[in-house]
């Protein structure tokens, strides 16, 4: 695995458009030589990380190649998103999602814990408790404005 994650970043774009048009057989070496070892519960955070972005992308440029895999992707992937780690975290959430779009009906049977897993996650997303703050302040601002009108009048 290279050491700078923008290298990473290309190679697994170029990987995943490749895919499509390569021999199935390729696409078997890759899933039990990088894909499922490194989604193992005991893989090293970066490697997990990886593999969950090159989950992500195989999904959306070859779902019907990903598909019979899934029995053993996604467990590891929902393994993936306990772990302590943000960015583990928010790539495993991608990959589900990308997954979800791009392989229904193979991912019907995970969806009940695909769901549990985003339930889990959006109470501690920053972006929704700060967007709330935001709102309640305005709406505060807004009432004390009105206030200040009708005092004026």
């Amino acid at each position: 695995m290279h050491a700078r994650p923008v290298v990473r970043k290309r190679a697994i774009l170029t990987v995943s458009q490749f895919i499509p048009i390569s021999h199935p057989a390729l696409f078997h070496d890759l899933l039990n030589n990088i894909i499922l070892p490194n989604l193992a519960v005991g893989s090293q955070i970066e490697k997990q990380r990886t593999t969950v972005q090159l989950v992500a992308a195989v999904a959306r440029h070859s779902p019907g190649q990903i598909a019979p895999a899934l029995g053993d992707i996604v467990p590891l992937v929902l393994k993936a998103i306990q772990r302590d780690d943000e960015e583990l975290r928010e790539g495993a959430l991608q990959a589900l999602e990308a997954l979800v779009l791009r392989c229904s009906s193979e991912v019907t049977p995970y969806q009940q814990a695909i769901i549990q897993a985003g339930i889990q996650f959006i109470k501690y997303d920053p972006n929704y408790a700060a967007d709330d703050d935001d709102e309640e302040m305005a709406d505060a601002e807004d009432e004390d404005e009105d206030e200040d009108d009708l005092a004026d009048e």
